[in-house]
């Protein structure tokens, strides 16, 4: 009877557990969507478990024209309103090149547009066009193939557009017109006809953190016509574009960003609207036709890293500042020397560039391995007994000095420019020519070295003749010498 209890306990359980694990899936199952807010930035975003394409609008593009329009947009499934935002997500629009797919006008009241893929606009449409609009995000969406833009916002102003993707438009990816008060980050562009990202009399925006590529024939990053002031670009990658950054403006910061395998990593050149005063600063700009090309004046250029077919060219008569007063930048095609080891090339970088440029890097960033001299032994000089050594550093500030004489098997360190070679290691090494390597560090690890060359000799005259197995047999025959007198007494006994 106990174990049948048993049984029909262990029985109803498991049908219990059952019963609920059912109810629990049957609720999850029929629930549209599962929700929990998070932060990503400012602005809440709401998490969905529906996809891109779940509403299929194509043939009725979406237009909100004023705040009054909001309310009523919320009456679609497509559109509600959260947490202080109407939130329009899940969407695709096929413009059927006749208009944008989706435009928002005269809007101030907070808006996400995300998780939505928009194509085929018309070419002088976006596939998100907003104007005159405040308080919008847009995120996450995949606004491709456009025969316009991909995104424009036009006479807006804190507008966020992050994390979208934005690819063969046939002009802009990301387009900025009379904006202001922007942040652009995380997207990604290629393959547009023009620009991946412009700003066009846009100011006080932040475009960083941007991926640009594969669009030889324009620029990655343009900072174009009159107006474009005060914006950060800043920690974005840009390679096999054009012009990496195009400033044709002023009183712009470019710094931090990563531009490799370009025709101009930067370019600043306008002498319509101007592009001066702009601080252009630690860029890493490699692996470019030319690193920088700078056309207009009163640019400040400083802890840039240049390593580039051609590093600069300078085509003006305009003073531009290649320094900061203190330190310049990095090129990898620098003649000088950094003999006090300060970091600091010695002599001054002149700029290349056309007649009457003034430009120069009054302190180029450079380091050079010190450089070492060897002053004893002599070359080719024979020793029996490990010789003294004798070196000189001449360029360069030592921080640890070691040498070898087996080709780096053991290294050992010594802190005297005078002394005598390992004994240790010298009765262990061969007869015969032996290389004698020094080598020296200085404190950022660029290492000098320099080798001589002498010979091991053994003098075999105090050793007997300089027959193979000379010990071995005079051995032996004192053995055998030894042993034969011994028999003889034992006989005479």
């Amino acid at each position: 009877m106990i174990i049948i209890n048993n049984l029909k306990e262990k029985a109803a359980l498991s049908i219990l557990f059952f019963l609920l694990f059912t109810m629990f899936v049957g609720c999850w199952y029929t629930s549209p969507y599962e929700s929990s807010i998070e932060k990503d930035g400012d602005f809440p975003i709401e998490k969905e478990i529906r996809y891109a394409g779940y509403y299929n609008l194509t043939g009725t593009p979406i237009l909100i024209d004023g705040n009054g329009d909001w309310a009523a947009a919320t009456a679609n499934d497509w559109c509600y309103f959260k947490n202080g935002f109407y939130i329009i997500e899940n969407v695709t629009i096929d413009g059927l090149d006749a208009d944008s797919c989706i435009t928002i006008m005269n809007s101030d009241v907070p808006f996400i547009i995300r998780n939505c893929t928009l194509y085929n606009s018309n070419y002088f449409y976006a596939g998100i066009n907003l104007q005159y609009v405040e308080n919008g995000v847009v995120t996450n969406n995949n606004c491709s193939y456009n025969n316009g833009n991909g995104i424009r916002a036009d006479s807006s102003q804190s507008t966020i557009i992050s994390n979208n993707l934005v690819s063969h438009n046939a002009e802009f990816g990301i387009f900025t017109v009379e904006d202001t008060l922007d942040e652009i980050y995380g997207n990604t562009a290629f393959g547009n006809g023009q620009p991946g990202i412009e700003l066009q009399r846009s100011n006080h925006t932040n475009v960083f953190n941007n991926e640009i590529y594969n669009q030889p024939n324009r620029n990655g990053i343009s900072l174009n016509r009159g107006g474009v002031t005060y914006n950060k670009v800043f920690n974005n990658t840009i390679y096999n574009v054009w012009f990496g950054i195009s400033i044709a403006n002023e009183y712009n910061e470019i710094t931090l960003n990563d531009i490799r395998d370009c025709d101009v990593g930067i370019s600043t050149s306008n002498v319509i609207t101007g592009a001066g005063y702009n601080n252009i600063t630690r860029n890493t700009i490699v692996g470019n036709n030319r690193g920088i090309y700078e056309s207009y004046g009163s640019n400040l250029f400083y802890l840039n890293y240049l390593d580039n077919t051609e590093n600069v060219y300078e085509a003006t008569t305009e003073l531009n500042y290649w320094d900061n007063g203190s330190i310049g930048n990095y090129y990898s095609d620098y003649s000088g020397k950094d003999t006090n080891d300060d970091g600091i090339g010695d002599s001054v970088y002149d700029i290349p560039g056309g007649p009457g440029n003034q430009g120069q890097d009054n302190y180029p960033i450079w380091w050079d391995a010190p450089m070492i001299s060897i002053i004893l032994p002599n070359v080719t000089k024979t020793f029996e007994n490990a010789p003294s050594y004798e070196i000189s550093v001449d360029e360069g500030i030592a921080d640890i000095m070691w040498y070898t004489i087996d080709h780096g098997i053991t290294n050992i360190t010594f802190t005297s420019l005078i002394g005598f070679i390992n004994e240790t290691a010298w009765d262990s090494a061969s007869e015969g020519p032996i290389t004698i390597i020094f080598y020296t560090n200085d404190s950022r690890g660029y290492i000098g070295k320099a080798e001589v060359q002498i010979i091991k000799e053994i003098d075999q005259g105090s050793l007997g003749p300089a027959i193979p197995g000379y010990h071995m047999y005079l051995l032996l025959g004192t053995i055998s010498i030894i042993s034969l007198v011994y028999i003889k007494k034992r006989k005479r006994k």
